[in-house]
């Protein structure tokens, strides 16, 4: 009689990779109501952004057209940008300038410490983007980005026949690294920024 073995996967799941960082018991609470499309959260620790309140919580409202800044001390939230030009993803350089993707415009932007607004990129060998979504930038300065095509403005129309996710150097120069994705989304570094997911 011929024998027959099976090899079973064992299958060890890491609890430091099913670590939650919602601290357990940790309640669900409304801070703010009014928006229209919020997205691209992130916490301002100043000082030094004009017009911006130290630890304070920005985040866009697309479909409002406004960046809002919620205040633990007061618990409330005030327009910090208005209009935004359909601001989505945001995210803090180096030296504190905010750099967000404004869908209006279809291009990456930064707010300079004065509150003045410079343009990082808007076009790929000269094809506006579709509709840059979401940001990250490195420790080198390297500013990493995603260009789906489900927030090109009514009227307007897709330009380049594929989404994105793109580089642009301390230099200026745009680099695509992706062009296989449908739709990307959110983009992030691990903590050693081996990985850009």
């Amino acid at each position: 009689m011929k024998k027959i073995y099976f090899i079973l996967p064992l299958l060890i799941v890491s609890t430091a990779m099913a670590q939650s960082p919602v601290p357990p018991g940790a309640k669900l609470e409304k801070l703010a109501t009014g928006f229209l499309q919020v997205e691209g959260p992130v916490w301002y620790d100043g000082p030094g952004l004009k017009g911006a309140q130290d630890s304070s919580l920005l985040f866009s409202d697309i479909a409002g057209d406004k960046i809002y800044q919620y205040s633990p001390a007061t618990g409330k939230a005030t327009p910090f940008l208005s209009p935004s030009d359909s601001s989505n993803g945001m995210t803090f350089d180096q030296e504190g300038r905010l750099v967000f993707c404004q869908m209006w415009f279809r291009r990456v932007v930064r707010m300079n410490l004065d509150g003045t607004i410079t343009p990082l990129a808007s076009t790929f060998r000269g094809v506006k983007f579709n509709s840059p979504n979401d940001v990250v930038v490195k420790s080198d300065g390297a500013i990493f980005f995603t260009d789906p095509p489900f927030n090109i403005p009514v009227g307007q129309k897709q330009e380049l026949p594929f989404s994105g996710i793109y580089r642009i150097s301390s230099s200026g120069a745009v680099q695509l690294l992706d062009s296989t994705l449908a739709y990307p989304n959110g983009i992030c570094f691990s903590p050693d920024e081996s990985k850009l997911t």
